[in-house]
């Protein structure tokens, strides 16, 4: 029976171990049969288990990126995502059976390295910008540039041709790179490199051919720790069936043929259903600096979430992604509460809108009013009496009938001023405008109360014809 190749006073009794310790060091693989998957598979089984502990260190992981992230403000972007196949990383990492796994020390769960989410969120942005692929108009190489930043871009040696022809397919001319160098912390070797680049033959294949210009992006990629259900990782077999001529066909081995002998090789994944929380900050300063354009509004958040949906549905995450490994969706639980968030938010932005406008309108209002006062407070005393029995007059024509006995006295009292005071004004023409004004009036409320006999209403109105008569001879 296989056992772990430790010292016996450790016993054999490693349950309490996290994943990384169980699948490394206290794996049970001494003594086995490794031409037998069945020696190799129960040992790993063993290993993939979560224990209470490791999963609360998730939890407790998954809190702690939470705090981090909710100091950062504006400045982070925080997307959600399911896995909808398996997921794996770290094959190539060191182990008895070949395939390794990568774990997080030193808590000893699996996790996917920040520098891998770079690596993908960055092909994903390059053929985002890449005219041979789904062209995205959003993206271009120099937003790469400034959100990833620049290194050389290394030419493949067997096939220069294919890589001046992905090189071409970005578009980038002579002023879009000057433009970019510009931007740069002003050195003496960034003068020289721009010379270099802007007076050779081709400019942007002398800059992706640079191999002194090494530029730090704005973005920084948090290291993510899947949540899965179930009880742990699982285990699963590649079985390759051309061993016979990878490892000796170059030496006049057998042609590959479907008749080989299968080799089967155990590796670790992450189920399907998990949950990925990935975690981008941006260094809002550098890139205000540098590319002001994507700071606006959040262009570079809109820049990566479509990078990031493009890289779920066509390039995965981890190892093994050409084979359908690590791709992802959006969760839709996040996605829901997102949108319900984002509703929300829009709602209090209009009600916001709408209070800023009112207020806005009444202080207009109040502004008017205060500009009318200001203006009818500088007149002389005479065109100011003429504006009140003016205002009398509309206010009792425009008012309800239940109002009109009220705003009738009220039009009575200012045309009473008015006969009081107005043939005292020594010009012709404002006294003039003030008896037909009263004129008006009159017609307007009536030259006598109601319920009055012949002789008074006679009376009444004799009365104020020559008070209108004495206004325009003046006394």
């Amino acid at each position: 029976m296989p056992i772990a190749a430790v010292p016996k006073y450790l016993g054999s009794d490693f349950s309490s171990a996290s994943p990384a310790m169980r699948f490394g060091m206290y794996l049970k693989l001494w003594g086995a049969d490794w031409k037998r998957p069945n020696d190799k598979k129960p040992a790993l089984d063993h290993a993939v288990s979560l224990t209470p502990t490791d999963r609360k260190a998730m939890e407790a992981l998954a809190h702690r990126q939470m705090a981090l992230f909710e100091r950062t403000g504006t400045n982070g972007l925080q997307l959600a995502a399911i896995s909808v196949a398996p997921f794996t990383t770290g094959l190539g990492n060191e182990h008895p059976l070949e395939n390794g796994f990568s774990f997080l020390n030193p808590y000893g769960l699996p996790y996917l390295p920040g520098s891998g989410v770079k690596g993908v969120l960055r092909r994903a942005a390059e053929e985002l910008a890449h005219e041979n692929f789904f062209k995205d108009d959003h993206w271009t190489l120099p937003a790469i540039w400034h959100l990833f930043g620049f290194e050389q871009w290394p030419t493949p040696q067997k096939d220069e041709a294919a890589w001046y022809e992905w090189v071409n397919g970005f578009g980038v001319g002579s002023s879009e790179i000057e433009k970019y160098l510009d931007g740069l912390d002003k050195q003496s070797s960034i003068t020289a490199i721009k010379q270099k680049i802007l007076h050779g033959e081709n400019p942007l294949h002398k800059l992706m051919n640079e191999k002194g210009l090494h530029v730090q992006g704005a973005l920084k990629f948090w290291d993510v720790v899947p949540k899965f259900n179930g009880k742990g990782l699982k285990t699963e077999i590649m079985t390759p069936h051309y061993s016979h001529y990878y490892r000796e066909g170059e030496n006049g081995g057998e042609s590959p043929h479907d008749s080989g002998s299968p080799n089967p090789i155990c590796f670790l994944t992450v189920p399907p259903d998990s949950s990925f929380t990935f975690h981008v900050i941006c260094d809002q300063q550098r890139l205000e600096r540098t590319a002001p354009e994507l700071t606006k509004d959040g262009v570079w958040k809109d820049l990566l979430n479509r990078a990031f949906e493009y890289a779920y549905q066509w390039l995965g995450f981890g190892a093994k992604t050409a084979v359908g490994y690590g791709a992802m969706k959006i969760d839709p639980r996040v996605k829901k509460e997102a949108t319900r968030k984002a509703e929300e938010k829009a709602a209090t932005q209009k009600r916001q809108e709408e209070k800023r406008r009112q207020l806005e309108a009444e202080k207009a209002a109040t502004d008017r009013r205060k500009a009318e006062e200001d203006a009818f407070d500088a007149l002389p005393e005479s065109r100011k009496l003429l504006i009140e029995v003016e205002r009398a007059l509309t206010a009792f024509q425009q008012g309800m009938q239940i109002e009109k006995e009220t705003l009738s006295n009220e039009a009575k009292a200012q045309a009473n001023n008015l006969i009081e005071k107005a043939p005292s004004w020594p010009d012709a023409a404002e006294r003039e405008e003030a008896a037909k004004l009263l004129e008006k009036l009159y017609e307007g409320i009536g030259w006598h109360d109601p319920g009055k006999t012949k002789k008074q209403r006679e009376k009444r109105v004799k009365k104020k014809r020559d008070s209108i008569a004495r206004i325009r001879g003046g006394s």
